[in-house]
């Protein structure tokens, strides 16, 4: 289906699986703050087949991520600002996306489907520069290299991640050169997980009445020792 010829965003077009899941995408994102999340870890504006999809994709994330309201009057109010309210239907068309949405919970399954149409035009029109550079009077060397380009361009907009032999050996040896972390103020629990390493997240589990809390006050107090910033929050706390 063609840009020109795509229906309302309200409308429902049963034959065209991709096009239906674009405006349910875009749709919950008006609905749930959790399906902007489900969403936006799978999709850029640009996997959008259709503009109209993708400028409500960049204004819904903009709106959340400013913490602001993003349904669909918050939305349109931010569409009239910017001059692209009439472009994408108007305020009926925001309206009837979100009355035509399934599912607010299942905007990561239609991202999904959203994001592989997308990696599938990127083939076919990775295919088509292929057989014009095959066609053109480089040489062969430049032609292979032009064709690598286009299909390591395919493969990160599918969030591949093939890489060489040599770059990943590479990359696991400096991991092991690499400093664990932050030292434990407990040798046992040093010799077991080798330092505290940002970003990660460490569990204590045990019966209630052992010490969970007083070993994670712990952490935290060795390492403000350590000139490092500790925060501590309490489900246990009184206002």
């Amino acid at each position: 289906m063609s840009v020109e010829t795509m229906p309302e965003p309200g409308a429902v077009q049963v034959d065209d699986p991709a096009d239906h899941a674009e405006r349910q995408v875009v749709g919950a994102m008006m609905l749930d703050a959790l399906a902007v999340d489900d969403a936006s870890r799978v999709l850029r504006a640009g996997d959008f087949a259709h503009p109209r999809a993708a400028v409500l994709f960049d204004a819904i994330l903009g709106l959340s991520m400013a913490g602001a309201p993003h349904d669909w009057v918050a939305v349109a109010d931010q569409l009239q600002r910017s001059g692209d309210l009439a472009r994408i239907g108007g305020m009926a068309a925001l309206a009837s996306l979100t009355q035509g949405v399934v599912a607010a919970s299942q905007a990561g399954y239609y991202a999904r489907i959203v994001r592989e149409a997308a990696t599938l035009r990127a083939v076919r029109a990775a295919g088509a520069r292929l057989q014009q550079a095959g066609e053109s009077d480089g040489s062969a060397v430049e032609v292979v290299a032009a064709a690598r380009a286009q299909l390591d361009a395919v493969i990160d907009r599918a969030g591949g991640d093939v890489v060489s032999n040599h770059d990943a050996v590479d990359e696991a040896m400096a991991a092991l050169d690499a400093p664990l972390g932050l030292d434990t103020p407990w040798p046992s629990l040093q010799a077991l997980i080798g330092g505290w390493v940002g970003t990660r997240l460490y569990v204590f589990g045990a019966r209630p009445g052992v010490g969970k809390s007083l070993v994670g006050i712990g952490a935290a107090v060795d390492c403000a020792r350590r000139g490092k910033t500790a925060v501590v929050f309490s489900l246990e706390m009184s206002k």
